[in-house]
Protein backbone atom coordinates (compact mmCIF):
# COMPACT_ATOMS: atom_id res chain seq x y z
CA UNK A 1 0.00 0.00 0.00
CA UNK A 2 1.63 2.94 -1.35
CA UNK A 3 1.08 6.50 0.23
CA UNK A 4 -0.41 9.58 -0.90
CA UNK A 5 3.01 11.01 -0.30
CA UNK A 6 4.30 9.16 -2.44
CA UNK A 7 3.01 9.75 -5.53
CA UNK A 8 3.34 13.64 -6.17
CA UNK A 9 1.77 13.03 -10.09
CA UNK A 10 -1.59 12.32 -7.44
CA UNK A 11 -0.90 15.12 -4.63
CA UNK A 12 -0.83 17.49 -7.84
CA UNK A 13 -3.86 16.04 -9.51
CA UNK A 14 -6.00 16.26 -6.57
CA UNK A 15 -4.72 19.54 -5.59
CA UNK A 16 -5.59 21.18 -9.65
CA UNK A 17 -8.84 19.22 -10.07
CA UNK A 18 -9.70 21.43 -6.56
CA UNK A 19 -8.08 24.48 -7.87
CA UNK A 20 -9.85 24.05 -11.44
CA UNK A 21 -13.86 23.54 -9.15
CA UNK A 22 -12.67 26.70 -7.46
CA UNK A 23 -12.36 28.46 -9.74
CA UNK A 24 -14.68 28.00 -12.02
CA UNK A 25 -17.85 28.17 -9.00
CA UNK A 26 -15.96 31.57 -8.75
CA UNK A 27 -16.80 32.37 -12.15
CA UNK A 28 -20.21 31.44 -11.66
CA UNK A 29 -20.61 33.39 -8.74
CA UNK A 30 -19.44 36.68 -10.11
CA UNK A 31 -22.17 36.06 -12.72
CA UNK A 32 -24.68 35.42 -10.27
CA UNK A 33 -24.21 38.17 -8.03
CA UNK A 34 -22.29 40.76 -10.10
CA UNK A 35 -23.46 40.69 -13.43
CA UNK A 36 -26.59 39.41 -13.74
CA UNK A 37 -27.98 41.99 -10.87
CA UNK A 38 -25.82 45.05 -13.15
CA UNK A 39 -27.56 43.78 -16.57
CA UNK A 40 -30.44 44.56 -14.90
CA UNK A 41 -30.25 48.04 -13.97
CA UNK A 42 -29.30 48.59 -17.90
CA UNK A 43 -32.94 48.42 -17.98
CA UNK A 44 -33.69 51.62 -15.84
CA UNK A 45 -33.69 54.58 -18.15
CA UNK A 46 -31.89 56.98 -15.73
CA UNK A 47 -29.16 54.58 -15.51
CA UNK A 48 -25.92 55.63 -17.12
CA UNK A 49 -25.36 52.77 -19.38
CA UNK A 50 -21.60 53.29 -20.04
CA UNK A 51 -20.80 53.43 -16.42
CA UNK A 52 -22.20 50.35 -15.27
CA UNK A 53 -20.91 48.20 -18.08
CA UNK A 54 -17.12 50.02 -17.11
CA UNK A 55 -18.03 48.48 -13.41
CA UNK A 56 -18.97 45.14 -14.97
CA UNK A 57 -16.14 44.98 -16.58
CA UNK A 58 -13.63 46.08 -13.72
CA UNK A 59 -15.16 44.20 -11.81
CA UNK A 60 -14.10 40.65 -13.86
CA UNK A 61 -10.24 41.85 -14.04
CA UNK A 62 -10.64 42.59 -10.62
CA UNK A 63 -12.12 39.03 -9.35
CA UNK A 64 -11.04 36.68 -12.15
CA UNK A 65 -7.51 38.32 -14.06
CA UNK A 66 -5.61 37.65 -11.28
CA UNK A 67 -5.85 34.09 -10.73
CA UNK A 68 -6.52 33.41 -14.43
CA UNK A 69 -3.29 35.52 -15.74
CA UNK A 70 -1.05 33.83 -12.64
CA UNK A 71 -2.02 30.59 -14.00
CA UNK A 72 -0.44 30.50 -17.46
CA UNK A 73 2.21 32.63 -16.30
CA UNK A 74 3.09 29.70 -13.86
CA UNK A 75 2.00 27.24 -16.52
CA UNK A 76 5.14 28.97 -18.65
CA UNK A 77 7.38 28.92 -16.32
CA UNK A 78 7.63 25.51 -15.52
CA UNK A 79 10.03 23.49 -17.93
CA UNK A 80 9.12 20.49 -17.39
CA UNK A 81 7.73 17.95 -19.69
CA UNK A 82 5.11 16.79 -17.61
CA UNK A 83 1.66 18.16 -17.98
CA UNK A 84 0.87 17.31 -14.28
CA UNK A 85 3.28 19.46 -13.39
CA UNK A 86 2.43 22.54 -15.59
CA UNK A 87 -1.42 22.31 -14.43
CA UNK A 88 -0.03 22.01 -10.44
CA UNK A 89 2.06 24.68 -10.98
CA UNK A 90 -0.48 26.80 -12.52
CA UNK A 91 -2.76 26.24 -10.11
CA UNK A 92 -0.53 27.21 -7.22
CA UNK A 93 0.33 30.21 -8.91
CA UNK A 94 -3.31 31.33 -9.41
CA UNK A 95 -3.75 30.77 -5.24
CA UNK A 96 -0.40 32.72 -4.86
CA UNK A 97 -2.13 35.56 -7.25
CA UNK A 98 -5.02 35.50 -5.50
CA UNK A 99 -3.52 36.35 -1.89
CA UNK A 100 -1.31 38.97 -3.28
CA UNK A 101 -4.29 40.54 -4.79
CA UNK A 102 -6.44 40.60 -2.03
CA UNK A 103 -3.32 41.84 0.12
CA UNK A 104 -2.75 44.81 -2.62
CA UNK A 105 -6.47 45.53 -2.16
CA UNK A 106 -5.99 46.36 1.44
CA UNK A 107 -3.56 48.93 0.69
CA UNK A 108 -5.94 51.32 0.17
CA UNK A 109 -5.51 52.63 -3.67
CA UNK A 110 -9.00 55.12 -3.25
CA UNK A 111 -6.97 57.34 -1.13
CA UNK A 112 -4.44 57.40 -3.45
CA UNK A 113 -6.21 58.15 -6.34
CA UNK A 114 -9.82 60.35 -4.53
CA UNK A 115 -12.86 60.33 -5.07
CA UNK A 116 -14.84 62.31 -7.84
CA UNK A 117 -18.49 62.88 -8.75
CA UNK A 118 -17.29 62.91 -12.46
CA UNK A 119 -19.83 60.84 -15.01
CA UNK A 120 -16.80 58.35 -15.74
CA UNK A 121 -15.37 56.17 -13.14
CA UNK A 122 -12.11 56.79 -13.01
CA UNK A 123 -11.25 56.39 -9.68
CA UNK A 124 -13.32 53.21 -9.62
CA UNK A 125 -11.08 51.89 -12.56
CA UNK A 126 -7.76 52.74 -10.56
CA UNK A 127 -8.60 51.81 -7.49
CA UNK A 128 -10.00 48.29 -8.83
CA UNK A 129 -6.97 47.67 -11.31
CA UNK A 130 -4.06 48.89 -9.23
CA UNK A 131 -3.87 45.74 -6.96
CA UNK A 132 -4.29 43.51 -10.90
CA UNK A 133 -1.20 45.28 -12.44
CA UNK A 134 0.97 44.72 -9.12
CA UNK A 135 -0.14 40.97 -8.70
CA UNK A 136 0.23 40.54 -12.35
CA UNK A 137 3.92 42.25 -12.00
CA UNK A 138 4.54 40.19 -9.10
CA UNK A 139 3.90 36.58 -10.17
CA UNK A 140 5.67 37.90 -13.90
CA UNK A 141 9.00 38.47 -11.83
CA UNK A 142 8.31 35.37 -9.80
CA UNK A 143 7.69 33.19 -12.99
CA UNK A 144 10.90 34.20 -14.53
CA UNK A 145 12.98 33.86 -11.01
CA UNK A 146 11.03 30.10 -10.90
CA UNK A 147 12.33 29.16 -14.79
CA UNK A 148 15.79 29.72 -14.03
CA UNK A 149 15.99 26.80 -11.27
CA UNK A 150 17.93 23.97 -12.09
CA UNK A 151 16.11 21.35 -11.44
CA UNK A 152 12.85 21.87 -13.95
CA UNK A 153 10.68 18.64 -12.60
CA UNK A 154 10.42 20.52 -8.94
CA UNK A 155 6.87 22.25 -8.41
CA UNK A 156 7.38 25.76 -7.32
CA UNK A 157 6.20 24.84 -3.97
CA UNK A 158 9.61 24.10 -3.27
CA UNK A 159 10.34 27.51 -4.30
CA UNK A 160 11.99 29.49 -1.31
CA UNK A 161 10.55 33.21 -3.34
CA UNK A 162 7.39 31.82 -3.80
CA UNK A 163 6.72 30.23 -0.06
CA UNK A 164 7.54 33.81 1.07
CA UNK A 165 5.50 35.83 -1.43
CA UNK A 166 2.18 33.40 -0.25
CA UNK A 167 3.08 33.40 3.48
CA UNK A 168 3.32 37.64 3.40
CA UNK A 169 0.35 38.13 1.57
CA UNK A 170 -1.63 35.27 3.41
CA UNK A 171 -0.70 36.60 6.41
CA UNK A 172 -1.22 40.65 5.26
CA UNK A 173 -4.52 39.48 3.91
CA UNK A 174 -5.69 38.90 7.54
CA UNK A 175 -3.79 41.43 9.60
CA UNK A 176 -4.07 44.31 7.44
CA UNK A 177 -7.75 44.89 7.79
CA UNK A 178 -7.01 45.41 12.09
CA UNK A 179 -4.68 47.84 11.24
CA UNK A 180 -6.33 50.11 8.64
CA UNK A 181 -9.31 50.08 10.80
CA UNK A 182 -10.04 49.94 14.82
CA UNK A 183 -13.91 48.25 14.29
CA UNK A 184 -12.09 44.85 13.20
CA UNK A 185 -10.34 44.76 16.95
CA UNK A 186 -12.91 42.91 18.88
CA UNK A 187 -13.88 39.98 20.51
CA UNK A 188 -15.54 38.31 17.34
CA UNK A 189 -12.79 39.76 15.23
CA UNK A 190 -10.11 38.08 16.82
CA UNK A 191 -11.98 34.89 16.26
CA UNK A 192 -12.38 35.31 12.86
CA UNK A 193 -8.52 35.78 12.16
CA UNK A 194 -7.85 32.67 14.17
CA UNK A 195 -10.14 30.39 12.12
CA UNK A 196 -7.40 30.89 9.28
CA UNK A 197 -4.29 29.89 11.91
CA UNK A 198 -6.02 27.14 13.24
CA UNK A 199 -6.64 25.81 10.20
CA UNK A 200 -3.41 25.83 8.98
CA UNK A 201 -2.23 24.36 11.49
CA UNK A 202 -4.58 21.28 11.24
CA UNK A 203 -3.58 21.23 7.56
CA UNK A 204 0.51 21.76 8.57
CA UNK A 205 0.33 18.80 11.47
CA UNK A 206 -2.17 16.59 8.90
CA UNK A 207 0.77 16.82 6.06
CA UNK A 208 3.57 15.76 8.35
CA UNK A 209 4.31 12.76 6.65
CA UNK A 210 5.31 14.30 3.79
CA UNK A 211 9.41 14.64 2.99
CA UNK A 212 9.44 18.37 1.91
CA UNK A 213 11.00 20.88 4.13
CA UNK A 214 9.17 23.10 6.86
CA UNK A 215 8.78 25.64 5.14
CA UNK A 216 7.43 24.18 1.80
CA UNK A 217 4.93 21.77 4.15
CA UNK A 218 3.73 25.21 5.66
CA UNK A 219 3.39 26.28 2.09
CA UNK A 220 1.35 23.25 1.55
CA UNK A 221 -0.75 23.48 4.57
CA UNK A 222 -1.37 27.14 3.65
CA UNK A 223 -2.84 26.11 0.24
CA UNK A 224 -4.97 23.64 1.57
CA UNK A 225 -6.52 26.70 4.01
CA UNK A 226 -7.03 28.53 0.83
CA UNK A 227 -8.92 25.46 -0.57
CA UNK A 228 -11.36 25.83 2.10
CA UNK A 229 -11.26 29.87 2.74
CA UNK A 230 -12.00 30.30 -0.52
CA UNK A 231 -14.83 27.82 -0.87
CA UNK A 232 -16.36 29.89 1.63
CA UNK A 233 -15.94 33.14 0.25
CA UNK A 234 -17.34 31.64 -2.99
CA UNK A 235 -20.67 29.64 -1.37
CA UNK A 236 -21.11 32.36 1.19
CA UNK A 237 -22.50 34.98 -2.56
CA UNK A 238 -24.98 31.72 -3.28
CA UNK A 239 -26.04 31.47 0.20
CA UNK A 240 -26.87 34.69 -0.12
CA UNK A 241 -29.85 33.79 -2.32
CA UNK A 242 -31.96 32.57 1.07
CA UNK A 243 -32.07 35.08 2.71
CA UNK A 244 -31.40 33.53 6.09
CA UNK A 245 -31.76 35.33 9.38
CA UNK A 246 -28.80 37.20 10.52
CA UNK A 247 -27.63 35.60 13.06
CA UNK A 248 -27.01 31.94 10.98
CA UNK A 249 -26.58 34.14 7.23
CA UNK A 250 -22.35 32.49 7.51
CA UNK A 251 -22.57 29.45 8.93
CA UNK A 252 -23.90 27.34 6.31
CA UNK A 253 -20.64 29.30 3.93
CA UNK A 254 -18.34 27.98 6.75
CA UNK A 255 -19.77 24.42 7.23
CA UNK A 256 -19.43 23.84 3.12
CA UNK A 257 -15.58 25.72 3.56
CA UNK A 258 -14.87 23.25 6.19
CA UNK A 259 -16.70 20.06 4.24
CA UNK A 260 -14.19 21.46 0.94
CA UNK A 261 -10.79 21.63 3.56
CA UNK A 262 -11.60 18.59 4.83
CA UNK A 263 -12.31 16.39 1.56
CA UNK A 264 -9.30 18.31 0.48
CA UNK A 265 -6.68 17.27 3.15
CA UNK A 266 -8.38 13.38 2.91
CA UNK A 267 -7.39 12.66 -0.49
CA UNK A 268 -4.22 14.31 0.02
CA UNK A 269 -3.30 11.98 3.19
CA UNK A 270 -5.23 8.83 2.58
CA UNK A 271 -3.43 5.61 1.60
CA UNK A 272 -3.97 4.77 -2.49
Amino acid sequence: MNKTKNNPTLRHKITTIFGYSLFGIMALSFLLTTVIPMTFALQYPTARHFNIIVMIVVFAVATILPALAAYFIGDKSTRSRKDTLHHYNGVLFGFAAYWVSMFMSWIGFSTVFGVSDHPFPTPLIATNLAPVVLTIIIMTILAVAFAKKRNKNESVLQFLPYQLILLISVAGTFVAPYISDSLYVTFAGILILMIPVVITGIAYVLLRKQKTSGLARLSDALIAMSIGWIAVWVFDSFIGYLQLPNPIVGIPAYVVGLVVFGVYLYLRTRKS
